[in-house]
């Protein structure tokens, strides 16, 4: 739809989280618009690779989620998954957090279990 715009947003890296126990990891806390869409994903989505060692990218994630002709989360999703299949013919499901902040306000994504956990 017109208007819509995912942009990447970029910070130093860390440790994988999950990786070792006792890591302090940097907390942000971003303010976001009625209706912002927050899609979260861990490193193995980009870093992916396909049996031409090409990996998945930064550059197609935010491709995908600006060519999608929706805004509804479960087509982002879907899309999503189909351009992560028909690249690495495999499937990361677990790897994609995805959520949509109706009235704006706070994201916080936190370690529960061993998974990420996206609180909206």
């Amino acid at each position: 739809p017109a208007g819509k715009s995912f942009t990447l947003f970029r910070d130093k890296h860390s440790l994988p989280v999950g990786a070792m126990d006792g890591v302090h990891y940097t907390e942000y806390e971003l303010q976001l618009t009625p209706g912002a869409d927050v899609f979260v994903y861990s490193d193995g989505l980009p870093e992916g690779v396909n049996e031409k060692n090409e990996q998945f990218g930064t550059d197609r994630i935010v491709r995908v989620l600006n060519e999608t002709d929706s805004s509804d989360p479960e087509t982002l999703i879907r899309e999503m998954d189909r351009a992560i299949r028909n690249h690495l013919n495999t499937l990361l499901m677990k790897e994609i957090l995805f959520g949509r902040l109706k009235e704006g306000g706070k994201v916080r994504i936190e370690l529960v279990n061993g998974a990420l956990d996206l609180k909206c």
